[in-house]
């Protein structure tokens, strides 16, 4: 292309800044998943990575864009304590390649394996843990399990695929009453789960979703499928309630049943009830948007760094957690 400056391109390929008093790089990645180009990011401490590196497994659908905003504030937090972080948007979402026809969970946990085998080799860690918010934590977890891993930090986790399936559908239903004209006079959509069935798939908020993949996912639970993880795990419940779910709560029952050292956490939001929805209100100012969603932003990222830093190790501190070797230190 005439004019085109591959150069100038290159040198804002990566940038610096300081987060809480550390430089920290993030760079732009554009990796092959399994032939496919995608695109990732990754956040690591300018000076001294720790030997422990962090991969974000993101959610379904729409959820990933909205619930990105609260990872990337985590990922610059861990990056700022010393832990690499990578984040990634799977085949099919974002600016990755790939037709949203092929997405579902197995989609999900695939690129996850690659985002896995893509942090080893940017970081050379020798220990890399998974976080994941709500069905971003039902693949961390599935992908841990799967591939030996001791390292699993979840947000408002879904437990039970079938839920989540369910809340995704009914999220397309609501959209559309919202739509319909107070007098009813303009039909509403059709029905979702009617779609599935008669055609093969649906679109639910801009997502193709296929009748595979909503079988796939819904006929998944993290109580009976995650088998062997005996590691260290966060479980971070997202509330208004003050109290954490009944799906979280025998989640973290069940992995200490496996011998996990589990630590379950809450954030208390009065904005919980829409975590992974659309976040934004501009009623003050309609030039404005205002992120309603801020300060359950800044608490996940809080919660999840100082789990890590008491489970992981503390670098800056120098302590190891009781009755563990010091493994945030350098390889």
């Amino acid at each position: 292309m005439s004019g085109f400056d591959e150069d100038l391109v290159e040198r804002h390929r990566s940038f610096r800044h300081v987060v809480d008093g550390r430089e920290v790089e993030e760079s732009f990645l554009q990796p092959l998943f399994l032939g496919t180009a995608v695109v990732a990011v990754l956040y690591r401490p300018v000076a001294d990575p720790l030997g422990v590196a962090w991969v974000i497994c993101h959610s379904f659908g729409v959820e990933q864009m909205l619930l990105m905003e609260h990872e990337v504030p985590a990922a610059r937090a861990l990056a700022a304590r010393g832990w690499p972080v990578l984040r990634y948007h799977g085949r099919g979402y974002g600016e990755s390649l790939g037709g949203r026809e092929a997405i579902g969970l197995g989609s999900h946990l695939e690129d996850a394996r690659e985002a896995l085998a893509l942090c080893r080799a940017q970081t050379g860690a020798t220990r890399v843990g998974l976080l994941g918010a709500r069905f971003g934590g039902l693949v961390a977890a599935l992908t841990a399990d799967r591939e030996g891993m001791d390292l699993l930090a979840l947000w408002e986790p879904a437990v039970k695929g079938s839920a989540f399936a369910r809340e995704l559908l009914r999220s397309r239903d609501l959209r559309g009453v919202l739509r319909r004209a107070p007098d009813d006079t303009v039909p509403g959509e059709a029905d979702p789960m009617e779609e599935l069935q008669t055609q093969g798939w649906t679109d639910v908020r801009g997502m193709y979703v296929s009748k595979g993949a909503f079988e796939e996912i819904s006929a998944v639970d993290l109580t009976r499928d995650v088998e062997r993880f005996a590691g260290d795990a966060l479980i971070v419940g997202v509330t208004r309630a003050a109290r954490p779910s009944t799906p979280a709560a025998k989640l973290a029952e069940h992995l200490r049943s496996l011998g996990a050292s589990v630590e379950e956490a809450l954030v208390v939001d009065p904005e919980a009830g829409t975590f992974g929805q659309y976040h934004y209100d501009n009623e003050d100012d309609p030039n404005a948007k205002t992120d309603l969603q801020a300060g359950l932003e800044r608490a996940l990222a809080a919660t999840t760094l100082d789990w890590a830093d008491r489970r992981v190790g503390n670098r800056v501190a120098g302590g190891a957690p009781p009755g563990k070797d010091r493994e945030g230190a350098r390889p």
